[in-house]
Parts: C-alpha cells; sequence; structure tokens
C-alpha cells in the first residue's frame, strides 16, 4: 500500500476525518464543507503515531532535505516536530502564530542560530494561510526556509500558489483525492458522494448554496461583538454616515465633532496627520464618542509585515489599539498582516478597492480580500470597496469618496453620489470634505445622514 493511501486510512480509522452529508460542518471562515479533519486525535495512537513519524522522517531522506533543525509550528505540528526531532537526533524549535506579549515576548521559542535551515512540521494544510505565516516567523527570525511538511492537505487552489510565492516546497503525507479514493474502498463513502466531495474541493465557496441552499443564508448566530454594536449604532441613529475627519489640529477635529457627532454612526481618523496630538486629544475624542453615541475608525491602512503592523497597532506614540474600534489594512503582505491586526476589541477592514483614479486594486486582488476575510472572520467585518460582490452578513462595505452628486477632484479622487453609491451595495458612506468643508458642517451632515439612510432602508 502506497504512503499516501496507508496515511488516509489511518485518517480514517481514527476519526480523525469526518463525513456528514446530512448536516455539512461549518468552518471557522464560515464555509460550509462535508468533510471535517482534525489530526489532533493522532497523537493517543501509539501505533498509528509512530507509522506517521516515520513517514515523516521518510519524506526527510527520500527527498534529500538540507536542514540544521526541525520547527514545529504551534501547537499542532509541535508534538510531531518533537518526535521527528528525538529520531533524527536534531535540534527542535517552534513558531507561534505571534509573538508572545509578556516575558521576552519570543516568536520563535527553541536556540537557533541566524542562518540555520529548517524543516517546518505542520499537521494540516486546508487554504496554507497560518502555515506561510508561520514560516514567515521563521524567516524573519534569520532561519531559511525551503521545505514544509505536513500530515493532510485539502489541496485546495490557492495553497499551491502561496507556496509557490514563498518558494517554499510543499511536502505532504497524504491528500484530499486519495482520502476519497481511500474512503470509497473502506465503505466510508459512496462513489456518488465522493463526486460531491471532490466537486467541494474545487469550489468550497459554494458548494454547500449549490447542494443544499434552498432558502436565503441565515446570518451566522454569533458575530464580532464590534460589528454588532456598530449595527446596533446605525439602527438607534438612523444613520448610516461616516465622516472622514481629515483635519490637521485636534482643535478642528473636535470642533466637527461637536458639530456632526449626533449624525453619524462612524469617524474616520487619519491620526498621524494631526499636527498637535497628545494622549489628552483622545481622552477627549473618546468622551464625545460616548456621549454622541459613535465609533472610531482609524484609517491607519496597515500594509507592513505582520510583525512590523503589530507594533505600529499597539505601540508607538499613537497606541492605536487601545481606542479605536475598528482599523484598515492592504492584504498585500498576505495573512500575516492580520495576524499581526488580530484583536478582540478592534475590528478589521480590508481594503478591497479604492475610489482614486488609476488605483492597482485589481478584480484578482478583491478576490483574494474576500478570501483572507473569511479565513479570519472573528476579527474582519468589512471591506473598503465600491461594489458589494460578496454577498455574506459578517461583512460590511464601506463606500469612500461619495458627494450629493458625481464628480472628480484635481488629484484623481472620484466621487460616487449617496444613491449610486448605496445602489452598489454599500452599507456605510464615508465623506469627508463635503462635509467638513461646507459652510455649515452640521447642516450638511443632516442631509448626507437622511438621505443615504432613506436610500439604504428602500
Amino acid at each position: 500500500m502506497s504512503r499516501q493511501k496507508k496515511i488516509a486510512e489511518y485518517l480514517l480509522d481514527t476519526k480523525a476525518v469526518k463525513l456528514n452529508f446530512d448536516e455539512p460542518f461549518t468552518y471557522a471562515s464560515g464555509i460550509r464543507s462535508p468533510i471535517y479533519c482534525d489530526n489532533r486525535v493522532l497523537i493517543s495512537h501509539p501505533k498509528i503515531r509512530k507509522g506517521i513519524a516515520k513517514a515523516f522522517i521518510d519524506v526527510i531522506k527520500e527527498n534529500n532535505l538540507e536542514f540544521d533543525i526541525i520547527a514545529g509550528v504551534a501547537t499542532s505540528g509541535i508534538p510531531w516536530a518533537a518526535f521527528i526531532a528525538e529520531e533524527l537526533e536534531k535540534p527542535m524549535v517552534y513558531v507561534r502564530s505571534k509573538a508572545k506579549g509578556h516575558g521576552m515576548t519570543n516568536l520563535v521559542e527553541g536556540e537557533f542560530k541566524e542562518g540555520d535551515k529548517a524543516i517546518v512540521i505542520e499537521d494540516l494544510i486546508s487554504t496554507g494561510g497560518s502555515s506561510l505565516t508561520a514560516a514567515k516567523g521563521l524567516k524573519e527570525a534569520g532561519i531559511i526556509v525551503n521545505d514544509l511538511i505536513a500530515i493532510f492537505t485539502y489541496q485546495m487552489k490557492k495553497t499551491e500558489e502561496g507556496f509557490n510565492n514563498e518558494k517554499i516546497n510543499l511536502h505532504t503525507l497524504s491528500d484530499f483525492s486519495t482520502l476519497a479514493e481511500k474512503a470509497v474502498e473502506k465503505n466510508y463513502l459512496s462513489a456518488e458522494n465522493k463526486d460531491k466531495v471532490l466537486e467541494w474541493n474545487q469550489d468550497p465557496q459554494n458548494w454547500y448554496s449549490k447542494h443544499y441552499q434552498t432558502e436565503e443564508i441565515k446570518e451566522p448566530e454569533t458575530k464580532n461583538k464590534v460589528l454588532l454594536k456598530l449595527q446596533k449604532v446605525m439602527k438607534e441613529k438612523k444613520s448610516n454616515l461616516c465622516v472622514a475627519a481629515d483635519l490637521t489640529t485636534t482643535k478642528e477635529i473636535l470642533d466637527l465633532v461637536e458639530e456632526i457627532g449626533d449624525k453619524i454612526c462612524l469617524l474616520k481618523t487619519h491620526i498621524d496627520i494631526i499636527e498637535d496630538f497628545t494622549p489628552e486629544f483622545i481622552t477627549k475624542l473618546q468622551k464625545l464618542a460616548k456621549e454622541k453615541n459613535f465609533m472610531i475608525f482609524e484609517d491607519r491602512k496597515f500594509a507592513d509585515i505582520g510583525n512590523t503592523v503589530k507594533h505600529q497597532f499597539e505601540n508607538g506614540i499613537y497606541h492605536i489599539a487601545d481606542w479605536a474600534d475598528m482599523v484598515n489594512a492592504h492584504v498585500l503582505p498576505g495573512p500575516g498582516i492580520l495576524e499581526g491586526l488580530k484583536n478582540d476589541k478592534v475590528a478589521l477592514i480590508l481594503l478591497q478597492e479604492m475610489s482614486s483614479k488609476g488605483n492597482l486594486l485589481t478584480p484578482d486582488y478583491t478576490k483574494k480580500a474576500q478570501e483572507m476575510a473569511q479565513e479570519y472572520s472573528n476579527y474582519v467585518i468589512g471591506f473598503i470597496g465600491l461594489n458589494k460582490t460578496l454577498k455574506d452578513p459578517r461583512f460590511m462595505l464601506m463606500t469612500p469618496g461619495v458627494k450629493l452628486e458625481k464628480g472628480t477632484d484635481k488629484l484623481g479622487q472620484q466621487y460616487n453620489d449617496v444613491e449610486s453609491a448605496i445602489k452598489k451595495g454599500t452599507d456605510i458612506i464615508i465623506v469627508g470634505r463635503g462635509i467638513y468643508q461646507a459652510e455649515d458642517p452640521g447642516a450638511e451632515a443632516q442631509k448626507y445622514q437622511e438621505l443615504a439612510w432613506k436610500t439604504y432602508n428602500k
């Protein structure tokens, strides 16, 4: 029996893999699937544990992989890395998804030196996002990563692309198609259901609605707390208006908020353009937000690697994580940026489109942003964009560059009118100069508030 089939048999016999066509499983990303794989149970079976550890070592030897250390991905990759390192008498480290917030704040635990080559050990590959984040963490620590070995892969299309982009060779002991074949052989799966499983593998996002959905998709039972609060504010104030306070002094911003605070659900700040910033400003702004019942969205547009954005978010002179209700980010750096911005109290907004003329956010970029949002749906609550192409109640669309009339400014900013923006699916309009440059910002904000809410609820 081939190694891939033997490992697939282990997964089925230990019930690490479960199949359910009557009530498909719901992943954390919201994807509904007929298959669920939990390889953590494998360490409880001594003979199978030994067989899998041997298979890892066989892959290393057969491919003549060069390495100095074995690196386990926390937490599920750690025991397998330990078994392998022990058998090969090699040093071992493990890598966290993000650095500790206390002690030595290490991302990589264990002894190593810069330039060491590591083989990364993982138990399961779905999209590959978390595994690649771990590999990047090792690279940032000065460790060379050329190869990653996992017990099982779902063989999703984006997985191969992600590993190719990072120039990391992915080796797996078994895979989705082999598992499907073995499940049929062992009568875990009918030939008809095998076809369904393979079809899911080709299009996991839309598989459930195609085969099972007979009514409108219900909203998930649990939601991000920030999103729930935002929706509550919107309903209470009958407002889906966000004002962009792109002003450069604290007095200008606080004076503006006094005038428009009652009309908005969100205030969007650019904290790093304020010339006279002090922590006292944040205290005053938070007090106004509480009095006037709006939330604060810091338009920081994070765009660096995970470790850097974590410091930009939590530290520096602004300490954004301490006061913002939500922040936004580009997804160009990959999943690592979302790992760095994970926070139970501050929600994430991803940029899927921009309103400036000639911007480089292509449809493919938009699709990848949406896929990452679904993977990190516990933290991401929406997008900055112009068109709602993802119909998912967990995510709101916020559209910038909105005025009462369409137009373009001399710096290439393109403006939508309120009704057009909402017809394209936006939930919240973002208005800047159209309000804060008006003779009476309060009255102008009221015009936008009433028109946007009325159009949104038609």
